[in-house]
């Protein structure tokens, strides 16, 4: 049977899509607070302060009194002419009461001291009474009133307009009458029948081929991960020679070398990727081991490695970030990862782009076991 499948596909697709989205949001507040403040507080004080104190005070005053001698004669009693009998007797009486008075003066000095005490006693008492009052009303009355009033309105209409148009001709020319060919036969055919032709992969090709039967499922992955892939044909290799110099097989390593087809700069920054990793995965596994231990705080040193070709390399920044990646998933370093991974997605690479380059990772991981399988 001989079959010639010219094919040609002529697809034609119209989309219009409208879209109208009107939002109206209203919101109003209305918040009303009252504070009303009243304290009441009563203190009262009381103190009483009694002060006693006594002061005697004892003066003792000298004072000399002169005293003059004042000398009356007595007068002579006239006697009456009864009694002249017994004059005599009466002149010496009163001659005797004269000389008892003139002793008695005689008795006093001219100047005998007067001695006098003056005892004077001061009787202090001093009370003092102390009250205070105060008196502290507090009343405190808050009333919040608050009112929200929300109002949206989403309006949104969409139109979409899809026309597609296929137009597949099959011209079929088969010499064997007995074999019919229909759309279903031809949909079935693999793509090398149908004149597409995948990259060659002569050198891998060898090493698939070379792989043993408990290995099979690595033989055809091995093909695929490098042939359906979302990336483009200079990551795709870029990741694949990272990660085969990763793995540490050289004869892998030529295989992949020979077979890729890179520009300098992807090979360059391949290597250097595969070369840093090497470094980094280790150091920054380590840290991140420690992390959450009691002696984290220990190791929060400054790395002091150099590692400039990350901020500049020999292509573009982005794919050489998916080369590090790539190798950081090999090596199990889970901070490098997670660091590479957020600088491709913001460098606009995709989730299926990124998950295709772990996918040829550990593909190439598995197939460089599979070889040391005896």
């Amino acid at each position: 049977m001989s079959v010639t499948v010219p094919v040609s596909v002529t697809v034609s697709v119209t989309v219009t899509v409208t879209v109208t989205v009107t939002v109206t949001v209203t919101v109003s507040v209305t918040v009303s607070v009252t504070v009303s403040v009243t304290v009441t507080e009563t203190v009262t004080v009381s103190e009483t302060v009694t002060v006693s104190e006594t002061v005697t005070v004892s003066v003792t005053v000298s004072v000399s009194v002169v005293a003059k001698r004042r000398w009356r004669k007595a007068p002579s009693p006239s006697l009456p002419p009864s009694s002249r009998s017994d004059s005599g007797a009466k002149r010496r009486r009163l001659c005797l009461r004269r000389r008892e008075a003139t002793v008695a003066r005689s008795a006093v000095s001219d100047t005998d001291p007067v001695s006098v005490s003056v005892s004077v006693s001061v009787s202090v008492s001093v009370s003092v009474s102390v009250s205070v009052s105060v008196s502290v009303s507090v009343s405190v009355s808050v009333s919040v009133s608050v009112s929200v009033s929300v109002s949206v309105s989403v309006s949104v209409s969409v139109s979409v307009s899809v026309s597609v148009s296929v137009s597949v001709s099959v011209p079929v020319s088969d010499t064997d009458t007995d074999t019919e060919t229909d759309t279903e036969t031809l949909l079935s055919l693999p793509p090398t029948r149908l004149g597409y032709r995948p990259p060659t992969m002569e050198n891998l090709e060898k090493i698939r081929a070379a792989l043993p039967e408990a290995a099979k499922d690595l033989k055809l992955n091995l093909q695929s991960v490098l042939t359906d892939s979302k990336l483009d044909e200079n990551k795709r290799w870029g990741v694949a020679i990272a990660c085969a110099i990763s793995v540490g097989d050289a004869e892998l390593t030529a295989a992949v070398l020979a077979d890729a087809k890179v520009d300098e700069a992807t090979l360059d920054d391949a290597k250097a990727a595969a070369s840093l990793m090497g470094m980094n995965n280790v150091y920054y596994r380590f840290r991140h081991f420690m992390e959450g231990s009691e002696v984290e705080g220990d190791y929060k040193l400054p790395a002091r490695l150099r590692m400039n070709r990350i901020a500049r390399p020999a292509g573009d920044k982005v794919a050489f970030e998916l080369y590090c990646l790539a190798v950081s998933a090999i090596n199990g370093c889970e901070a490098c990862v997670r660091s590479h991974e957020a600088v491709v997605r913001k460098g606009g690479m995709t989730a299926d782009e990124v998950h295709d380059a772990v996918r040829i990772a550990a593909v190439l991981h598995g197939v460089g076991h599979a070889r040391r399988i005896p």
